[in-house]
């Protein structure tokens, strides 16, 4: 069996590879299953709000678009539109670079597992596959997956410039947490606790070293996006789509998943203060990570700290097999954790909700001569719409002097909202003939006369 030697101080630590074949298995039915995923779930109001800025594609407007949209940065857009030039409303064209960073966010993380090492990987990296906010983030034609990449990718950088710290590699560290912030701006947060606890290593010569190196890779990467962040933020809408009302209940599963992460985090973090059983780097590196992990958290991005938390609980995990009892333990634990994701996720699957194109096939089947369309709260409500029917532009009601007029509601519009419009319709004259549910959203039918 091969070895993984620890730099810097510590004895070789022993890598069963068969594992780790057996984790790449993993892998490959994972992106079969989030092949699965993109294909059932229809695509969700922020997820269509990112793939309209390459409908009638100009670089122009698509730049335009993406300034527009609240807390963005462009390089998720430009991963997808390639796919969307093809394929301009299809679910899978919209997902599938998020399809391909989640792989590949896997694949790095086992190497990383590979380099620090962890014995169990097929375990640690199922468990991150699986991880409920993780799941979604890799189903979702957004930047969140594509940035998760670029940080899973910087921690690899990172644990390799902390063994041996050279330019090429700080540059490369650097490069990686300029890619986060140009892909989603807040997962450049694991690199600022990571840096902050490298300073408790400071009194070893080696740590010095390795903060000279990282330092610069940390703060250039802030200085490279303020330039776009300075254009981009003046001309964000206020008028953007979002869901209103409370987020939705977590399932009590939840709480127990979220119980057996905080006990992971806090044990993998007491392990680096046990200098007898981890060498330097690694305790260094490790320290580093709960860094990390802490500031994620205390900015509320929590998909951000899936990788450390993970980390810190198979490292965690690794220092209660040092016996047969303690091995079974661990064991039962990793298989507990990844237990808790799977209903979790099975939920998600099964209770959403938001289907615009399924409102959109409506509103075009009920059309008539004599009708015209209120896309209902204004604003970029039609766009929605027509992202899936463009024929639907036409019919906008710029008068209400029709016979028949239709309200596409879509699934974010409150309930004030739609109450006011029927009792703006009613006092015009109109009265409800027919009332189409579509999951959260509504479609209309008012005409005028008994």
């Amino acid at each position: 069996m091969p070895r993984a030697f620890a730099e810097s101080g510590g004895l070789p630590e022993q890598i069963d590879m068969r594992l780790y074949s057996r984790a790449s298995l993993i892998v490959v039915c994972y992106a079969g299953l989030l092949l699965a995923t993109d294909l059932i779930l229809p695509l969700r109001i922020p997820e269509i709000l990112q793939a309209l800025a390459a409908r009638h594609f100009s670089w122009g407007g698509m730049i335009g678009w993406i300034a527009q949209t609240p807390d963005s940065a462009p390089l998720s857009y430009f991963a997808q539109l390639p796919f969307l030039l093809v394929w301009h409303h299809g679910r899978l064209a919209a997902r599938f670079p998020a399809l391909v960073f989640a792989v590949a966010a896997c694949i790095v993380l086992l190497k990383l597992f590979k380099d620090v090492p962890i014995r169990r990987p097929e375990f640690a990296i199922a468990a991150f596959m699986l991880l409920p906010v993780h799941y979604r983030s890799a189903t979702e034609a957004r930047a969140f997956e594509q940035a998760l990449f670029f940080t899973v990718l910087e921690i690899l950088l990172f644990l390799r410039l902390i063994r041996a710290p050279s330019i090429t590699r700080s540059v490369l560290y650097g490069a990686a947490l300029t890619a986060c912030l140009y892909t989603e701006p807040y997962s450049f947060l694991p690199a600022i606790g990571q840096l902050v606890f490298l300073l408790r290593f400071v009194n070893l010569v080696h740590a010095r070293q390795v903060i000279w190196f990282t330092l610069p890779a940390t703060i250039a990467p802030p200085l490279l996006f303020m330039p776009y962040y300075f254009w981009a933020h003046p001309q964000a809408s206020t008028n953007w789509i979002s869901r209103s009302g409370p987020p939705p209940a977590l399932p009590s599963l939840a709480y127990v998943l979220l119980a057996l992460l905080v006990i992971g985090f806090f044990a993998g973090l007491w392990t680096t203060f046990r200098s007898a059983n981890r060498s330097v780097p690694k305790r260094m590196f490790l320290f580093c990570i709960a860094g990390g992990v802490l500031s994620a958290v205390s900015a509320d991005q929590l998909l951000w700290t899936a990788p450390g938390l993970i980390l810190l609980s198979f490292a965690a995990l690794e220092w209660l097999s040092r016996s047969r009892r303690t091995r079974i333990a661990g064991s039962g634990l990793a298989a507990l954790l990844i237990l808790c994701c799977v209903p979790i996720d099975a939920r998600y699957l099964t209770t959403q909700t938001e289907d615009v194109q399924a409102q959109a096939a409506t509103v075009s089947r009920e059309l008539t001569a004599s009708s015209c369309i209120v896309f209902l709260s204004e604003g970029l409500s039609k766009d929605l719409f027509i992202f899936f029917q463009p024929q639907l532009a036409s019919y906008e009601c710029l008068n209400f002097f029709h016979h028949r007029v239709m309200l596409a509601i879509h699934p974010y519009v409150g309930v004030s909202y739609r109450k006011d419009a029927d009792s703006y319709f009613r006092g015009l004259g109109f009265h409800e003939t027919r009332r189409f549910s579509e999951s959260d959203g509504e479609v209309v039918i008012l005409e005028q006369g008994k």
